[in-house]
């Protein structure tokens, strides 16, 4: 259960969340829409206790919690296949898990090169394998599509949906398209 009572949060003056109550689904996926700088976020980061709110009580029962930022945030001087196989423990028994996690996003070719040598798309798609080999019974995506054209958006959309039918999943986008075809519950922040 996620169980989101009267939370307000600010920087300084600039109030990004005030009085926000809601209560969200066991599992599903629910969709965070809104312009920038309204504070989606912010929640996400309440959520995983990267920030505290400035009042209101978060109720979370749930025991791991995989989080995709904005950003890839990648290990520089790992490859593809070691970012992903760092969160498996980086045992030689996870190479199997993490490799085909490569496949699942569409980039098994990739798998040797440093973060450096890629797009800003299969940084993306690399954050997202690392994301689910991490795995948890909730999942927070920030924007996870960035600089992936609408196909490949759209694929690795279905590729979250299997793999996290079991959790909840908390999804921020600014595309309408994504929120629209997930069919789940929408709050417009």
């Amino acid at each position: 259960m996620l169980k989101i009572n009267n939370i307000s949060k600010s920087f300084g003056d600039n109030v990004v969340i005030k009085d926000l109550s809601l209560e969200l689904p066991q599992k599903g996926i629910v969709c965070l829409t809104g312009d920038s700088g309204t504070g989606k976020t912010t929640f996400l980061n309440i959520i995983a206790k990267l920030y505290t709110a400035d009042s209101g009580t978060v109720e979370n029962t749930y025991k791991r919690t995989a989080y995709m930022f904005q950003e890839p945030r990648l290990i520089e001087w790992l490859s593809a296949l070691e970012n992903i196989n760092i969160v498996l423990g980086d045992k030689k028994n996870t190479l199997p898990v993490a490799e085909l996690l490569l496949q699942d996003v569409e980039l098994a070719d990739a798998r040797d090169k440093l973060p450096r040598e890629l797009s800003g798309g299969m940084k993306q798609r690399i954050s997202l394998a690392r994301t689910l080999a991490y795995g948890g019974d909730l999942y927070l995506f920030d924007e996870p599509f960035n600089g992936m054209d609408h196909d490949l958006k759209f694929r690795m959309l279905n590729l979250i949906k299997e793999r996290c039918k079991d959790a909840l999943v908390i999804l921020v986008t600014h595309d309408s398209d994504v929120a629209e075809s997930l069919k789940a519950a929408q709050l417009h922040f």
